[in-house]
């Protein structure tokens, strides 16, 4: 690094790098072991038939590079012929962690015992290490026994259940096979293990093998049972042998496999709770997945996977379709759907998830709906639109533009009606002043996505700088649809979305300045002659800004010395700029002064304003003149030598006092000073000598100083002595009004007066304390709250002198209570100069609050203007009595009282007591409690009395009321299992009170007319009445599901209630019938607490039919809590009873021509068809025109009577001769209502969401695209008889209409083409073939040697274009030739 200032280079080229390699750490070549099992003698157990044994070897920590490791085999018991290799070396690639020592154990037929060698890890090469396990012990067991080797020929078999005892089908075979040496006799044990016990028998047994014999057979018998059972397995075991034969290692073990039970895999179904759920896009709070969970029933056994699928099919979910696998005996799995997060507005979506295929021997369900579940995709991405200002941000806008349209856009979707409220707010700008206030709404209709908000823009002639308000959207409502469910049911998401507001939903305008906005500049008037003096250091020469303050602005400034001098020698100021800042209406010029100890006269100079900038104005008052006074006493400084203060005492005897008058700092002149006396206690001249003289006169006078003199004047003052008591008095003998030549001497700042107090004699001002009626104890009985004020006048004198006016401070205290009930609680009271009395007033104020006897002291606590306080009457004592029941008035009210469920499920009456006034001392409330079937009411003051026989709740009670207790709460258990009624209530009397205390000064009391209270029973306590929560509900047009609310009034304890589809007997009206709902029948149970409950059903209706969907409460049984009962006036609820009015399925998108004349749709009635209704319809008009195209329709009506299911609209097309393209027109159903109109609105009858608009297209006629020819049939041109190419023009038209873009393809044709044949073939022009059969002239050969080039041109028509033009080129030849024709043909 150069360290001083010079740029380091490189000396030697190319070695400016250098290279640092981080050496192999941490065994990166690897620690390499045995990584084997042993037993728990801690070898490795092989037997001969193993053929081949692997040790396996680890390769911890590193991997790097390629490593090897050497090893060898060491015999012991085993020898060298049992085993080979006897060493080796194993290679680790690079990377590779395991790898294996391979030794193959020689099979011979010796009969050995355990033999055994080791093997030993030698050396790791490569750079890897050895690790700790370096060495193991092999193990050959026993083999190759002459009395035998026993073992099982089959390893498996499998068998059925049996299906009764002895049954063939159960039965199974496992043959014991004796090898390599069969000498002598062996008896052979087996077993099953213990878990066979209940489905194989023998459990065991022995084989007896003589000598020689080589096989023996084991048979075992199936039990059968009632049990649905999966696959078994159990495990057969050879267990001991004799005679010293051995068991294989291998073989000794078979397994019996019983096969599964038919139906063991289980009927695939969707659990019922999963049959329809919900589903969402992903967002913040919610992963966007639904889980779906089937279950295999009774069997469940056997690994399965189940095929399922998503319709309809499209890009909504992550996946449509998929497997879920039941692993054996795994009762449910769950198939996790996936909605995709996209941008897509999308209103909600119905699918379908299928269970299409199943293996591993199961089924799939298809009872009860049980193979698919419903699927509702929630509304996603704002389908009806989010709505916000376009940007920008903010609007400018000139103050003189007469009206502002502001955009409100709809993004995402836009989808239904929509009506959007918006309003101004002032900011800046005033309303109804700079700006219209508005307010309105905004109607956005299906697919329109942009309205305009109107504002006129105020002029005025004030200046002004940007103002603004603000245009907010203060609210967004969806109209149509009307029916969208918000309830929240995933993550805050709800089935259907609504229209919401975007980001930008306050749009700024800012009303540009105007009228001089940014203002006039001068010098403030006190800156036209400016003082300033010199020991200031600065002068703030204000500039000020009148009219308006927008924005920055700038003045510049520049200065002129008249006396004083610039440069730093008087004052210091640069030409410069002074900026205004936006809305700053005042600023400052500053001139620095030189604070110097020259003496120097009045010095000035000029500041004058020059140019503005920004665009403000230059004013009137554009120069300042400032001057700077004379300093540093130029000629002279005058004061007082000596102190400026002197106290004295009173004197006794006339006293002289000598005060010197004296002349400092510059000399220049004869001065001449005034001075006087001011006094007594006031800056008043003193105008006698009753107190002080000067040579017998009026203290006042004269001193002059000559040229050059600096010198002393005395001035003496004579004290007069006292006559008797008088107050302290103070004077100031003051310099005044000096006068000189050429210029005026100045007072000093410091020394220009003397302050002269003399001492009061005796007590002049008094001494003050209380009199009369205040030394004697007052009582006090406090006033009622409405009542004024108590005036406590306390009088206090002062003895001795009544001199001066004196203020006499007093405070009022207590010991045992505050200040709160009287004021002030301090004070002062002025007594007059010459007054003797005066009195305090305390005023003890009124309230209601219950208070003990208060105690109160007021004291003298001071005195200004000379007086004294007496040291023994300076307290007064009164006292307020008891009052406003002190120790309480009691009351109960209804509203503080309720009846209550505790955690238990315990019911409790809560009742609350509440005592008033005073809460002073012990209490003792009692009350009486009973309960009342029925809600009492001023219309309804009978009470119904409580059942005969029961006890509800104890009839009486007491509480106690503690020492500032002013609430008691009292919970008192209701007997369990009584039936309460919702709002019944209890009725809880007070009867007495009593106080405990042994201070009692007013009894405590009720309080008159809140002695008795009503405890209503609550929902949450009351017994249940089970129904239908609504008489009427509505059908999900798309999936044809209705919700169902079974609600119960009263959800104490647990209740299951049973419903049934259909009316009650009797109930169906004549001519309609019942209509399908599924389920027909169905139980459901309300926990405690829980109010209602959802029952999702769904019908299945008949186009054909007049129907009548409907349910009812049919039994209700209370589990716990108490008796329940069905609450009839709300046991039935019908699905749109009065039907869904809606275009039918044919009449919802149609196409007529004009020569049709009349239009008919059919209107259909879905679902109920009851009552007699009345269909409003009108036609709306899109790019058919109405009372051109059709006859338009503002008020169509139809009446639909009861059971009439279908009507027909009727609408007239009218035709005309114009060529038109296709039109279309829409017809809405806008209203349906019962015939008579109701008193009061319900849910049905009602308009379709989906199926209301008929959309109509009438066809296009006239030719409305036009019909293309050539202008000339025929056309003639010569060869050019010179060489050169020729050019015939044949012209297309298009006659009739001119509508949109059409192309047509233009060939020529006859002169040997090569698409002369196909285009004969497939032309569908009638007449061609025939046209060119009937010219016998010789035809003209095409080709670029021959007569024309051929062609085979498209054209194209524009709309409203009618004439296109073709060129062929005709050539020259040299042969003599007759006429020649070919054809042209368009198509």
């Amino acid at each position: 690094m150069a360290v001083s200032g010079a740029v380091p280079s490189v000396k030697r080229p190319q070695e400016e790098l250098v290279l640092v390699t981080i050496n192999e750490n941490d065994d990166a070549r690897g620690i390499i072991q045995f990584n084997v099992t042993r037993t728990s003698q801690g070898v490795v157990e092989v037997y001969e038939g193993i053929e081949m044994m692997r040790l396996p070897l680890s390769r911890a920590r590193g991997r790097y590079r390629d490593v090897s490791v050497s090893w060898q085999a060491i015999p012991d018991s085993a020898s060298a012929q049992d085993f080979q290799p006897h060493s080796g070396e194993v290679h680790f690639l690079d990377g590779q962690g395991e790898a294996t020592i391979d030794i193959k154990i020689i099979d011979d037929t010796l009969p050995e015992y355990h033999e055994s060698f080791s093997v030993q890890l030698l050396e790791a090469k490569g750079g890897a290490e050895l690790g700790k396990d370096r060495y193991v012990v092999i193990n050959i067991l026993k083999n190759d026994s002459p009395n035998g080797h026993f073992g099982f020929a089959d390893m498996q078999k499998s068998v059925l259940e049996s299906e009764k005892a002895g049954d063939p089908n159960g039965v199974v075979h496992f043959d014991v096979v004796r090898s390599q040496g069969s000498q002598g006799d062996v008896l052979v044990s087996w077993e099953l293990d213990n878990a066979a016990a209940a489905d194989l028998q023998p459990l065991g047994g022995n084989l007896t093998f003589k000598e020689g014999e080589t096989l023996k057979r084991i048979t075992l018998q199936t039990l059968p049972d009632n049990t649905l059972e999966g696959e078994e397995h159990f495990t057969l075991a050879l267990v001991s042998v004799t005679n010293n034969a051995d068991i294989s290692p291998t073989r000794g073990k078979a397994t019996v496999v019983i096969q599964a039970n038919h139906g063991a895999s289980g009927v695939i179904a969707i659990l019922p709770g999963y049959r329809s759920v919900i589903i969402a896009e992903p967002s913040t709070d919610y992963d966007g997945t639904a889980n779906i969970v089937i279950g295999r029933g009774v069997g469940r056994y056997a690994v399965i996977t189940v095929t399922w699928q998503l319709t309809p099919r499209d890009a909504e979910f992550v996946e449509a379709s998929g497997t879920v696998t039941l692993d054996d005996l795994q009762e449910n799995a769950t198939i996790v759907i996936q909605a995709v997060d996209d941008l897509k507005p999308e209103q909600r979506q119905v699918y379908t998830l299928s269970l299409v295929s199943v293996t591993g021997g199961a089924v799939i369900s298809t009872i009860g709906g049980g193979n698919k579940a419903r699927v509702t995709m929630a509304a996603s991405d704002y389908p009806h639109g989010l709505f916000q200002f376009g940007e920008p941000e903010k609007v400018y806008v000139p103050e003189d533009a007469p009206q502002l349209s502001v955009p409100v856009m709809r993004d995402q979707g836009t989808v239904g009606q929509v009506v959007v409220q918006y309003n101004t707010v002032q900011a800046t700008a005033i309303a109804d002043v700079d700006f219209r206030q508005v307010s309105g709404t905004l109607t956005f209709g299906p697919g329109e996505d942009r309205q305009n908000i109107l504002i006129a823009i105020q002029q005025d002639q004030d200046p002004e700088g940007d103002e603004e308000f603000v245009i907010k959207l203060s609210s967004v409502q969806l109209i149509i649809p009307a029916n969208n469910n918000y309830t929240k049911i995933i993550a805050g998401q709800s089935l259907d979305m609504p229209p919401a507001m975007g980001l930008m939903t306050n749009k700024t305008i800012v009303i540009e300045r105007n009228d001089n906005a940014e203002g006039t500049i001068e010098f403030a008037a006190e800156a036209i002659n400016f003082i300033v003096r010199e020991e200031s250091d600065v002068a703030y020469i204000p500039v000020i800004r009148r009219g308006g303050t927008f924005g920055r602005v700038g003045v510049t400034y520049t200065s002129r010395s008249i006396t004083a001098r610039p440069n730093g020698i008087d004052y210091y100021l640069d030409d410069g700029e002074l900026i205004f800042s936006d809305g700053v209406a005042m600023a400052t010029i500053n001139v620095s002064l030189v604070d110097d100890a020259e003496r120097e006269v009045d010095e000035s100079l000029e500041i004058m304003l020059m140019r503005v900038s920004g665009g403000a104005k230059l004013g009137a008052l554009q120069v300042a003149m400032v001057t700077i006074p004379q300093s540093d006493y130029p000629y002279g400084k005058i004061g007082f030598s000596g102190p400026t203060a002197i106290i004295i005492p009173n004197p006794s005897a006339a006293r002289a006092l000598t005060f010197t008058m004296q002349r400092n700092e510059g000399l220049t002149g004869r001065q001449t000073v005034r001075w006087r006396l001011l006094g007594p206690n006031s800056d008043t001249p003193v105008d006698s000598t009753e107190d002080i003289s000067y040579r017998n006169t009026i203290p006042r006078g004269m001193i002059t100083f000559e040229e050059e003199e600096l010198g002393f004047h005395d001035i003496e003052l004579v004290v007069n002595p006292y006559t008797g008591p008088e107050v302290e008095k103070r004077f100031i003998l003051v310099a005044y009004n000096v006068k000189g030549r050429p210029g005026s001497a100045e007072i000093s700042p410091t020394a220009g007066n003397v302050t002269l107090t003399v001492l009061k004699h005796g007590h002049p001002n008094g001494i003050v304390k209380f009199v009369g009626s205040a030394l004697q104890p007052l009582n006090v009985v406090e006033p009622s709250r409405n009542d004024v004020p108590i005036h406590l006048t306390l009088p206090i004198s002062r003895r001795e002198g009544t001199a001066g006016t004196i203020e006499v401070h007093w405070r009022v205290e207590s010991l045992n209570s505050d200040t709160a009930d009287i004021e002030p609680y301090e004070g002062v009271t002025v007594i007059r100069d010459g007054e003797r009395n005066g009195q305090i007033v305390v005023k003890v104020l009124p309230d209601d609050i219950g208070e003990m006897e208060e105690k109160f002291t007021v004291l003298l606590t001071g005195v200004e203007g000379g007086a004294e306080l007496d040291t023994r009457d300076n307290r007064s004592f009164f006292t307020i009595k008891a009052n406003d029941d002190p120790h309480g008035v009691f009351s109960i009210s209804t509203e503080a009282q309720s009846v209550i469920v505790t955690p238990d499920l315990k019911r409790q009456v809560h009742l609350n007591f509440t005592r008033h006034q005073g809460a002073f001392g012990l209490v003792r409330v009692t009350y009486n409690i009973v309960y009342n079937q029925g809600r009492f009411t001023q219309q309804n003051s009978r009470r119904r009395k409580a059942q005969r026989g029961v006890t509800y709740v104890p009839r009486s009670g007491s509480v106690m009321f503690q020492n500032g207790q002013q609430e008691v709460i009292d919970n008192i258990d209701i007997t369990s299992d009584v039936q309460l009624d919702l709002e019944s209530y209890f009725s809880i009397n007070l009867t007495d009170v009593t106080y405990l205390g042994v201070d009692e000064t007013i009894p405590p009391r009720l309080q008159p007319g809140k002695t008795v209270a009503l405890a209503y029973v609550p929902q949450q306590a009351a017994n249940s009445q089970v129904g239908f929560l609504h008489s009427m509900v509505t059908a999900n047009e798309i999936t044809n599901e209705a919700i169902l609310t079974i609600n119960r009034w009263g959800s104490y304890g647990e209740v299951e209630t049973s419903w049934v589809s259909g009316l009650p007997r009797g109930a169906l009206p004549k001519g309609l019938t019942m209509g399908i709902v599924s389920p027909q029948a169905d139980r459901v149970i309300m926990y405690n607490g829980v109010s209602s409950v959802n029952v999702s059903v769904m019908l299945l209706p008949k186009s054909s039919s007049a129907e009548v969907f409907a349910a009812q409460v049919v039994a209700v049984n209370a589990r716990t809590g108490g008796p329940a009962q069905v609450r009839q006036d709300s046991s039935i609820v019908k699905v749109d009873p009065y039907g869904v009015v809606q275009f039918a399925p044919q009449s919802r998108d149609v196409s007529i021509t004009e020569e049709d004349g009349e239009l008919k749709l059919s209107v259909h009635r879905a679902y109920g068809s009851f009552g007699r209704i009345r269909v409003s319809y009108q036609t709306w008009e899109s790019t058919a025109t109405s009372n051109h195209d059709y006859e338009s329709i503002a008020n169509g009506v139809l009446i639909m009577d009861q059971g009439v299911i279908l009507a027909t609209i009727s609408v007239n097309i009218r035709a005309d001769t114009e060529p038109e393209t296709d039109e279309v027109f829409y017809v809405n159903i806008t209203k349906v209502e019962i015939v008579p109109t109701p008193s009061r609105n319900d849910v049905s009858p009602r308009v379709s969401q989906l199926s209301a608009v008929a959309m109509v297209t009438i066809l296009g006629s006239n030719d409305a695209y036009g019909v293309l020819s050539f202008r000339t049939p025929e056309t003639s041109v010569r060869e050019s008889n010179d060489g050169t190419t020729r050019t015939a023009l044949l012209q297309i038209q298009r006659k009739g209409g001119v509508h949109g873009r059409i192309q047509a393809t233009v060939r020529t044709i006859g002169g040997g083409e090569p698409w002369q044949n196909s285009t004969i073939r497939n032309s569908e022009r009638t007449g061609l073939t025939e046209a060119m059969a009937s010219v016998h002239t010789a035809r003209a050969t095409a080709g670029d040697q021959f007569d024309y080039l051929p062609i085979s041109h498209t054209i194209v028509f524009e709309p409203g274009e009618e004439v296109k033009t073709v060129d062929i080129t005709i050539l020259d030849d040299p042969f003599p030739e007759p006429d020649e024709v070919f054809f042209c043909l368009h198509y």
